[in-house]
């Protein structure tokens, strides 16, 4: 399969201070990336489920809401999305690792966070360059994810963002070239 080449309408960003410090002591599942030991390519997940949490940021329930709403979402639009938090990028760069993922997993988003580096990135394919734009984009992580999760509430800024990344896509199917 050929590589579908990607469009990273968002690096990183470096102000979520209270995400840093705020690290969980209790894991809820190990993550290829929980170890911070720099290393040249960080390894793929081994799930791509809609909601993949290696950070453990959110609670269940929200993890759970997420899911339903990525799903609901799919079946709507056919679009896929992923959401996706990280210990640690490693060394990696993260707009490298979310196209890797992305590529990897097959969906049409994919919103990642790095939560050691605090990074941010939203990866979209290429199709949907018409539907979200940088602003779009800027709006999404500095409003609906920065804003809560400097106040230490990461439910709350996870679900503002989705809801923010589905309002702006929209609900019409992704019609991909083959």
């Amino acid at each position: 399969m050929n590589a579908i080449s990607r469009t990273v309408f968002l690096g990183c960003l470096l102000c979520m201070l209270p995400m840093l410090i705020a690290a969980n002591t209790q894991s809820k599942r190990l993550s290829p990336s929980s170890d911070p030991t720099p290393s040249a390519i960080l390894p793929l997940p081994k799930s791509f489920s809609p909601v993949n949490d290696y950070a453990d940021m959110f609670s269940e329930s929200t993890e759970k809401k997420l899911t339903q709403t990525i799903k609901s979402y799919k079946h709507k639009s056919g679009l896929g999305l992923m959401v996706m938090t990280i210990g640690s990028l490693r060394g990696d760069d993260i707009n490298l690792y979310a196209d890797r993922v992305l590529d990897a997993s097959g969906q049409d988003a994919l919103l990642i966070i790095a939560r050691r580096e605090g990074k941010i990135a939203l990866m979209l394919d290429e199709a949907l360059e018409g539907r979200f734009s940088e602003q779009d984009a800027s709006h999404l992580i500095s409003s609906d994810i920065v804003t809560h999760f400097q106040v230490g509430h990461y439910d709350e800024g996870i679900e503002a963002a989705l809801n923010t990344l589905i309002k702006t896509l929209g609900n019409a199917p992704l019609h991909k070239k083959k």
